[in-house]
């Protein structure tokens, strides 16, 4: 029985195709396998539309809830800006002073702004200053709330100084702090900085009186110095004049005392010669008479080797001429003279001199006026006394 052999429209389409194209393709086609049927589309996603609006509002909530539970970090940023020149201008005393003392250090010519603006920025880093802070402040709980034993201070010290960030861009400091809680960020930011500022004066400050006080040690040695080595002079002076005084008395004492001993010597020879009067008047003799010893002028031709009386009084002054020419009576008279004589000081050349220097040493009460540049370091001294520091007044940034 024969069967017929049924075909496919596909079939029948792809014997047609083969027949009509002469050229057919070596690749085969699937354009129904890349159509998207959006109707089908459709239908699938409102069938499951109650479970896509489901997860979209557990994504939503649940990123709400992840936004409003997790901590949120604030950033307070502030902008450091240097003081300007009148802010420390009162820290500028040294260059008053190096005009009246050209020996100051120049590094003691006063504080500039920028000097005190990078004073500043050190301090902002300083460990110490943070320190400072944190213990003034009573930072330490909120910095270490859970604190055991084992914590150690400088490890939170160590945190603190990584919370803030301090950096420079295009000549300009920024100051900045990143916290959970933007009021404690401001806060801090604010608090620091003002208590790095003071800080920064009262340090500079305290430099500068540092510097003040050993000038004035220094000048106040100079004065002392130069006092003692001018009253150690007069000391000097006088101890000299007075070796002189006492020098030139011995000398005289022991002048009369030689001049004693020659008029006694002059005074025998002249008594045993004869010579009672001496030159200086009528010269007489001692001879001896009938009516026993008288007394005789002398006869010119007796007068041997003479000379006249004025000349014989020259000679005697100089003592060219023996002394008992001057007569025994004379010798006796100048002997008592000096025997009975209480003082030698009218009699010796200079004395008075002497003792009109050392009253004039005595009588003065201060050596300052004979100091040489005395009242100049005086003037420097009541200037650095005067010097005067206001920190309210002053500022660093």
């Amino acid at each position: 029985m024969a069967q017929a052999d049924p075909k496919s429209p596909s079939g029948q389409e792809q014997q047609q195709t083969s027949q009509t194209d002469p050229y057919p393709s070596p690749y085969p086609q699937h354009f129904e396998d890349d159509t998207i049927d959006l109707y089908e589309l459709w239908i699938t996603l409102w069938k499951w539309k109650w479970l896509v609006i489901g997860l979209t509002v557990v994504a939503a909530l649940g990123s709400v809830v992840f936004a409003l539970y997790i901590p949120q970090i604030y950033k307070v940023e502030v902008l450091l800006l240097p003081p300007k020149e009148k802010d420390v201008q009162s820290m500028n005393v040294f260059g008053i002073q190096k005009s009246y003392d050209e020996k100051i250090d120049s590094n003691k010519t006063g504080i500039s702004a920028k000097d005190a603006f990078r004073k500043f920025k050190q301090n902002l880093n300083s460990r110490t200053i943070h320190k400072k802070f944190i213990q003034e402040n009573g930072l330490m709980e909120l910095l270490a709330p859970i604190k055991t034993p084992e914590t150690r201070e400088e490890d939170i010290y160590k945190v603190f100084a990584k919370l803030f960030k301090l950096r420079e861009e295009n000549g300009i400091t920024y100051f900045s702090i990143e916290l959970h809680d933007a009021e404690i960020a401001a806060q801090w930011v604010n608090d620091l900085v003002e208590f790095v500022d003071k800080e920064t004066i009262n340090m500079l400050v305290d430099d500068l009186r540092n510097s003040i006080e050993n000038s004035i040690k220094s000048i106040e040695y100079k004065i002392s110095s130069k006092r003692q080595l001018v009253k150690q002079r007069k000391e000097d002076q006088l101890s000299e004049i007075e070796i002189k005084i006492k020098s030139k008395r011995k000398l005289a004492a022991t002048r009369r005392h030689d001049k004693i001993m020659r008029y006694t010597e002059a005074s025998k020879t002249a008594q045993i010669l004869g010579i009672m009067t001496g030159l200086a008047t009528q010269q007489t003799k001692i001879v001896e008479n009938s009516r026993g010893i008288i007394q005789q002028p002398l006869k010119s031709e007796e007068i041997t080797g003479g000379a006249p009386i004025a000349q014989m009084n020259v000679d005697i002054a100089t003592a060219t001429t023996p002394l008992f020419f001057m007569g025994y009576d004379a010798l006796e008279s100048e002997l008592n003279i000096l025997k009975t004589r209480a003082d030698d000081d009218p009699f010796i050349p200079g004395l008075r001199d002497l003792q009109e220097q050392l009253e004039l040493l005595n009588t003065i009460d201060t050596e300052d006026p004979f100091i040489d540049g005395l009242r100049d370091m005086q003037e420097k001294l009541a200037l650095l006394h005067s010097i005067k520091f206001d920190e309210e007044k002053m500022t660093a940034v």
